[in-house]
C-alpha cells in the first residue's frame, strides 16, 4: 500500500507538471511578451539612473566654470575699485587730510568681500592706517609692501591688492586692500 501512495504522488506531480507545460505552450506569446515588458523596464530604469548621473556631473561641471568665472570678474572689478580708490587716498594724502582717509576706509570696508584696508609707510614699512585699529603700528614685510605699480597677491581664499600712492616727487604710501574670494 506504501507503494501505491508513492506512484499517486508522483502521479500528481507529473500531472502538476504536464498542466504546467500545457499552460506554458498554451499562452508562450503571452508569457514572450512579460517578459519583454519586465526587461524593457529594467533597461529603461538603468537608463534613466545612468542619464541622471550625466546630467549631474555636467551640472556640477557648469556650476564650477560659472563661479570661477564669477570670481576673477569680482576680482578684476575690485582691481580697478582698488586704483580708483588710491586716486582719492593720493588727493587726501597730498592735503594731508588723514580724517578723510580714515573716512574712506571706513566707506571702503562696507564693500561686499572687502577685509582689510591699510596704509603703509614706504620708508619704515609700519602700518599707519589701517580699519583694524590693531593693525596700526606694527611693521610689514619690505619685500612683499615695496612695490612700483599695482601688484596682486593671493592667499588662502584671499586676495591683497597693493598699490603706491605717489605724490609730485615722492611715495606717499603704500595702499594694500585686502578682499575675500568666494
Amino acid at each position: 500500500m506504501a507503494a501505491k501512495k508513492e506512484d499517486s504522488y508522483s502521479g500528481e506531480m507529473h500531472k502538476s507538471e504536464n498542466v504546467f507545460m500545457k499552460f506554458i505552450k498554451k499562452h508562450i506569446f503571452v508569457l514572450l511578451l512579460v517578459l519583454v515588458i519586465i526587461g524593457l523596464f529594467f533597461y529603461s530604469m538603468i537608463r534613466v539612473n545612468m542619464l541622471e548621473r550625466t546630467h549631474e556631473e555636467k551640472t556640477e561641471k557648469l556650476i564650477s566654470e560659472h563661479k570661477d568665472k564669477i570670481d576673477s570678474l569680482n576680482i578684476s572689478n575690485m582691481k580697478f575699485l582698488t586704483e580708483v580708490f588710491s586716486w582719492s587716498i593720493r588727493s587726501e594724502l597730498i592735503r594731508n587730510n588723514r580724517e578723510e582717509v580714515n573716512h574712506l576706509f571706513n566707506e571702503l570696508i562696507k564693500v561686499p568681500n572687502v577685509i582689510k584696508v591699510q596704509l603703509i609707510d614706504p620708508e619704515s614699512f609700519e602700518i599707519t592706517m589701517s580699519t583694524d585699529k590693531k593693525d596700526e603700528g606694527e611693521v610689514v614685510l619690505e619685500e612683499d609692501f615695496n612695490v612700483n605699480r599695482l601688484v596682486k597677491k593671493e592667499y588662502q581664499g584671499e586676495v591683497m591688492f597693493i598699490n603706491p600712492i605717489m605724490g609730485h616727487n615722492i611715495l606717499l604710501g603704500v595702499l594694500a586692500v585686502k578682499i575675500q574670494v568666494d
